[in-house]
């Protein structure tokens, strides 16, 4: 873990899908009984081990009964849309405080593998400044994903440096998300449209990140543009922090996976 006094915002209100539901009866992914413990509990205890000051866990009280919170943790109520939902977890922190989010679908996830994000994050945090906005998200290299899970079908974003996927690690300040939120008009009733995204980031700009064409560099350029502050992605993360489950068929990789995992 890094030195800095880091908090977590746990996204857990989200309703289970509907074949998921039929499946486990389970009403939300983060109830979801994964081999004695539920994907939230999961979750939670990684990010326990990992050393938070606090942890918000965005979720109605019955998703999160099984949580057994413990001192510095709390439970908040999620809101209408997800931006409300993640700025409800932010409630309450100092506008500055650097804060990792991550939803509650990544039961293979583990504390070193934040803690690496975290550091990565914190070794270019002097970029923004101490009151600066930024926004990270953690990838792991498609190489890296194909060795750890070689039967699993993965959708991967593409850059000139190569394709990567996007999983579970995100971190950015409540101050840097509420702006963000207003820039972009989905911070209260109101949500930007796609073709009006499309048309601040570019047509010519999209083509190009869909042809591969973008950099890495680039890339953080044009969204932190976008969000209004400086963007760092964090490439190399482990293959487990993007292994989620939104289908049925995800979930039972993500069995199977434990299972070999606590096989050893």
């Amino acid at each position: 873990m890094t030195p800095s006094p880091w908090h977590c915002v746990i996204a857990a209100g989200g309703a289970a899908p509907e074949e998921i539901a039929q499946a486990t009866g389970a009403k939300t992914k983060g109830g979801v009984d994964l081999l004695g413990a539920t994907s939230l509990v999961r979750v939670l205890d990684a990010c326990r081990a990992a050393g938070f000051e606090s942890i918000a866990i965005v979720a109605d009280e019955g998703a999160a009964r099984d949580a057994d919170l413990k001192q510095g943790e709390r439970v908040v109520q999620p809101g209408e849309t997800n931006i409300q939902s993640t700025l409800n977890g932010l409630s309450g922190l100092p506008d500055h405080a650097p804060t990792f989010l991550t939803p509650c679908d990544v039961p293979l996830m583990e504390p070193s593998h934040i803690g690496r994000f975290l550091q990565a994050v914190e070794e270019r945090l002097p970029e923004a400044g101490d009151e600066g906005r930024w926004f990270a998200v953690g990838l792991a290299d498609e190489p890296d994903v194909r060795r750890r899970y070689p039967e699993v079908p993965y959708r991967y974003v593409k850059f000139r440096e190569g394709r990567f996927a996007a999983g579970a690690l995100y971190a950015s300040t409540p101050a840097s998300i509420r702006q963000a939120a207003q820039q972009l008009g989905v911070g209260s009733e109101r949500r930007k449209s796609v073709p009006s995204l499309v048309l601040q980031v570019g047509v010519l700009s999209l083509a190009r990140y869909l042809l591969g064409l973008v950099s890495l560099a680039e890339a953080e350029r044009r969204i932190g543009g976008l969000l209004g502050g400086e963007c760092y992605i964090v490439t190399g993360c482990d293959p487990a922090t993007t292994m989620d489950f939104d289908t049925l068929d995800e979930l039972r990789h993500v069995e199977r996976l434990l299972r070999e995992q606590e096989r050893g």
